[in-house]
């Protein structure tokens, strides 16, 4: 019996050339409000560069400084607005390998810390359905606006590997090829068959 294949890429630094959390806060919010919020949530950011907190809590906290109250439908709005700024600043090559795996009719699978609104958009022009979109999730209270909070754990590191397991059960029966750029990626890459470490 043919094993099946299946193909995971990380996001940001493998199939885009800069992390696209800045980017998308850039062109949603404005750079005024973007720097205001990295200022006020600087010894988060500090603390995580020097090892004293996850990353995930410093990315919360600048979250929420940057989207707290927003209508879930409107952040939703800008993911869709976002995806050509994607395509400016994709690397052609791994997305070119990523582009061969959905033709050959591997089951493509896109795993990153960031979060799926502003990525399903630009994946679905590649052929990827957004239930293949792995990351990241946001919290969103009773009047449908976004709580700044995250609904799951930061989508990094084993995370990545648990969410894999999550959707695909029978991994242990596929062959599986793995791409990403950082130590955050080497669990998926240790899980796959054939590893890539795009630099």
């Amino acid at each position: 019996m043919e094993r099946e294949i299946i193909a995971i890429f990380d996001f940001d630094g493998t199939l885009t050339t800069k992390d696209t959390f800045i980017e998308f806060a850039r062109q949603t919010v404005g750079t005024r409000k973007l720097f205001s919020a990295i200022f006020r949530n600087a010894l988060w950011l500090i603390r995580w560069k020097l090892g004293l907190c996850e990353g995930g809590k410093a990315k919360e906290h600048l979250f929420t400084s940057l989207y707290k109250g927003m209508s879930y439908q409107v952040f939703k709005d800008y993911g869709h607005d976002f995806a050509p700024h994607i395509s400016t600043i994709t690397n052609t090559d791994i997305v070119d390998l990523m582009d061969r795996h959905v033709k050959a009719g591997h089951r493509v699978y896109i795993v990153s810390a960031s979060t799926p609104e502003w990525i399903a958009p630009w994946a679905l022009l590649h052929g990827i359905p957004s239930d293949r979109i792995l990351g990241t999730n946001i919290a969103v209270d009773t009047d449908k606006n976004l709580t700044g909070r995250f609904s799951s754990p930061n989508c990094n590191g084993e995370e990545k590997v648990r969410r894999i397991r999550e959707v695909e059960t029978q991994l242990d029966n596929c062959t599986i090829f793995a791409y990403g750029n950082s130590s955050g990626d080497k669990p998926m890459l240790d899980l796959a068959t054939h590893a890539t470490m795009v630099k």
